[in-house]
C-alpha cells in the first residue's frame, strides 16, 4: 500500500498530523479497520519521537536594510540542512545588544565592529561574509557644498559606538570636524529623522530605508553627503567599509552542508530582493510597503550584495578596515586588532 509523502519542515507537527489524517484517510478508504487504525498511530508516535528533538537554530536579523535584504529568506526557508530557523527581530540595537551579549543568537546580522568585540570578548561568533556596505549618508533641509560647512552644526545620528558612528566620527575626525560639529544621538534612524523633522536648520545621518522615507516625508530634505565617497577620499586604498556583516557561532563551521545551504539562501534572498516581481509583496509584510519607483530608488543606494568572506580579497578588506579603526580608535573593535580566526574558515 503507498501513501502519499509529505516533506518536513520546521512545521513539522502540522505536518504529523496531515500524514496521520491522510493515513487514517486511506484505512477507511480500505476499511482495514482496527489493525490500520493501530498501524497509523505507531507511525505517529514515531515520528513524535523522531522530530521532538530536531535542531533549532536562531537567526537574529535587526530592522533595517538587513530585513529588507534577507525578508525572502524569511519568508521562504524555515529550515537549512534539516534543523529549523527561528528568526529574532530586534527593533532597535539596544535590543540587539542585549541578544547579542547572551549569546543567543546562533546566526546573526549585526555591525561589522560588533562583530570583531564579541570576538575579543567571547570568541564564539565567527564573520562569514558581509550583507550590506558602504551605505551611510548624511542629509539636510539646507543646502552645503562641502563637509567643512558642518562647523558648528547640529547632526542627529543613532546606533553610538557601532558602525554607523564610527563612520562617521571618522569621517568628521579627518576633516577636523570632530570636536566642531554636535552630534545627538537616538536609540533608531526613525526617532533621528523625527528629531531632524521638527529642527530645519539641523541635518541627519541616515541609511537605508530610511533615506527614502525621509525624502518622502519632506521635498526639502535632500542628501548632501554620501559616506561612501568621503571615505575613499580619505582611504583610497579601500574599496568602502563593511557595515551588516553576518556572524555564526564556531559550532557550525564544521557542518559543510548546513553552510553551503545557508549560503546559497542568502544569494537567493539578496537576488530575489532585486529581480522577483513578487518582491514589493514579501516586504510589505515586514513593514515596507515601498511602491515599486521607490524601492528601485532605495536599492541603488542601499549597497546589498551577499559577498562571503571566502571571495576574492574579502579577508583583505575586513583587515584594511580593522586597521583603520584600530589606528581612529581601538575601543571600537575592543581595544586590539582580531585575530585571523574570526573569520570563518
Amino acid at each position: 500500500m503507498e501513501y502519499e509523502w509529505i516533506p518536513f519542515s520546521i512545521s513539522f507537527r502540522k505536518n504529523i498530523v496531515k500524514i496521520y489524517r491522510n493515513i487514517c484517510y486511506n484505512e477507511r478508504k480500505r476499511k482495514r479497520g482496527k489493525t490500520m487504525k493501530k498501524f497509523a498511530m505507531g507511525i505517529l508516535l514515531c515520528l513524535i519521537s523522531m522530530f521532538s528533538f530536531a535542531k533549532e537554530y536562531k537567526m537574529l536579523i535587526p530592522s533595517g536594510l538587513p530585513t529588507i535584504a534577507l525578508a525572502s529568506m524569511m519568508e521562504e526557508t524555515k529550515e537549512i540542512d534539516g534543523a529549523s530557523l527561528h528568526y529574532l527581530l530586534p527593533k532597535a540595537n539596544d535590543a540587539m545588544m542585549v541578544e547579542m551579549m547572551k549569546g543567543s543568537p546562533d546566526i546573526a546580522v549585526i555591525p561589522s565592529n560588533l562583530a570583531a568585540q564579541l570576538y575579543q570578548k567571547q570568541g564564539e561568533y565567527k564573520i562569514l561574509g558581509t550583507l550590506t556596505s558602504s551605505s551611510f549618508y548624511i542629509l539636510g533641509q539646507n543646502p552645503l557644498s562641502e563637509l567643512k560647512e558642518l562647523k558648528g552644526k547640529k547632526i542627529y545620528a543613532f546606533a553610538k559606538g557601532l558602525t554607523p558612528d564610527i563612520v562617521l566620527k571618522t569621517i568628521l575626525k579627518r576633516n577636523q570636524l570632530e570636536k566642531e560639529v554636535n552630534i545627538q544621538y537616538l536609540s533608531s534612524p526613525i526617532e533621528a529623522l523625527q528629531m531632524h523633522l521638527k529642527d530645519k536648520n539641523s541635518f541627519v545621518f541616515l541609511t537605508e530605508p530610511m533615506i527614502t522615507q525621509a525624502m518622502l516625508k519632506n521635498k526639502e530634505i535632500k542628501i548632501l553627503f554620501s559616506m561612501a565617497e568621503e571615505w575613499k577620499k580619505q582611504f583610497p586604498e579601500t574599496s568602502g567599509f563593511p557595515q551588516a556583516v553576518l556572524v555564526l557561532k564556531k559550532e557550525l563551521l564544521g557542518k559543510d552542508e548546513f553552510l553551503k545551504e545557508l549560503e546559497m539562501s542568502l544569494q537567493e534572498s539578496v537576488n530575489f530582493l532585486y529581480n522577483s516581481p513578487r518582491r514589493r509583496e514579501v516586504l510589505a509584510k515586514y513593514g515596507f510597503p515601498f511602491s515599486e519607483e521607490t524601492l528601485t530608488s532605495l536599492l541603488k543606494r542601499a549597497g546589498i550584495q551577499w559577498t562571503s568572506i571566502y571571495s576574492f580579497k574579502q579577508k583583505e578588506n575586513f583587515e584594511q578596515y580593522y586597521k583603520i579603526l584600530m589606528q581612529e580608535n581601538p575601543k571600537t573593535i575592543g581595544g586590539r586588532l582580531p585575530e585571523d580566526s574570526i573569520y570563518a574558515k
